[in-house]
Parts: structure tokens; C-alpha cells; sequence
């Protein structure tokens, strides 16, 4: 076994669990408008908790939560958390460029339909899965823009193993920039 390897993989899967445990965090934030609370300025976990009409104990780690992820900021000093402007915007403004808080509702109802989508795989019938694949791209990265993007379902998140058949489509397109574009085979 490759060592390294080992441990890329493993630092990749518990990113991946921590975006999703910091999907649910947000989501608590937002519903209980502890974000826009604390857009009005610097607050301890005290005062965020009166001013939520929550619960301090639980506003502390929510608080100590965000402040190690980098959701929100914190002074040591005062003892208070705040929100920088970049914070702000991305999670307390839902007019901002990106409502991130707004985004891990599609976290969440990927769970809801899991058992759905694990029933349509084993009860489809089907026995092959053919998809486009990009074999050469060594890791998929998320879009920033939303926008198409290639992937290689050999490598991580979905890892699945080297296709049954790799057909290249011989792409062009982008002065050859997509040459390894191909349709794989997998066996369900």
C-alpha cells in the first residue's frame, strides 16, 4: 500500500465530512439568524444567544465551531465574534454574490433523497453505467462559477474504479485541451 496515497485520500474524505458538517452548522446560523445577528457587530456568546433568544451553551459551540472553520471571527481580547465584511456578505446577505447559507439546502436534500437514488441504482435493472470521463485529470476540483466542468470518476469523491471500457472521443475542442474526453463503462 502507498502511504502517501493513503493519507491523500484520507485528508480529501475528511475535508469532504467537514463541508458537510460545516453545511448543517450554516444552516443552523441562518435559520436562527445568528449571521445577521452577529452582521450588527461583535457579540459574545451571551449577548448572541439574548439577542437570538437562544440558548448560551449551545451559541458558545456553534461560535467556537464557525470561528475554527473561518465562518466567523474572533477576538480574543474582547471575547467577542464577529463577522468580517467578506463573511457578511457570503453569509449574512442573501443578495450577496454567493448565499452560501442558501447553498447547503441542496447538501441537505441530497440526504432526503439517498435512500431514492440507492433504490433507483439497485432496482433500475440496469448493469452498465456509461458516462463522459476525463481519464488524464488527476483530481476534480469544484467550479467557482457554476459552470460545465470535466471530471474523472476514477478519482475521488466518486472513485470508481477504472472503467470496464474507455472509448476516447478524440476531442478538439479547446486546442486539444479536452483530448482525453472519453466515455467510460462502468458494470453496476
Amino acid at each position: 500500500m502507498d502511504e502517501q496515497k493513503l493519507q491523500e485520500f484520507l485528508g480529501r474524505a475528511l475535508v469532504d465530512l467537514g463541508g458537510a458538517v460545516n453545511a448543517v452548522l450554516m444552516s443552523i446560523g441562518d435559520e436562527l439568524g445568528l449571521y445577521k445577528a452577529l452582521a450588527k457587530g461583535p457579540q459574545s456568546p451571551p449577548e448572541l444567544a439574548r439577542n437570538t433568544h437562544t440558548h448560551e451553551r449551545y451559541i458558545r459551540e456553534w461560535l467556537n465551531s464557525q470561528a475554527a472553520g473561518g465562518y466567523v471571527t474572533f477576538d480574543k481580547a474582547s471575547g467577542k465574534y464577529s463577522l468580517s465584511p467578506e463573511q457578511e456578505l457570503c453569509l449574512a446577505d442573501p443578495a450577496g454574490p454567493v448565499d452560501l447559507p442558501g447553498a447547503t439546502l441542496l447538501v441537505q436534500d441530497l440526504f432526503h433523497v439517498r435512500e431514492r437514488a440507492l433504490q433507483n441504482f439497485r432496482g433500475s435493472g440496469a448493469t452498465w453505467l456509461i458516462t463522459t470521463t476525463f481519464p488524464d485529470w488527476q483530481q476534480n476540483i469544484d467550479c467557482e462559477d457554476g459552470d460545465w466542468r470535466a471530471l474523472n470518476f476514477e478519482r475521488a469523491p466518486f472513485s470508481w474504479g477504472p472503467p470496464v471500457e474507455l472509448i476516447n472521443e478524440n476531442c478538439e475542442e479547446a486546442g486539444g485541451g479536452w483530448r482525453d474526453k472519453s466515455l467510460g463503462v462502468w458494470r453496476l
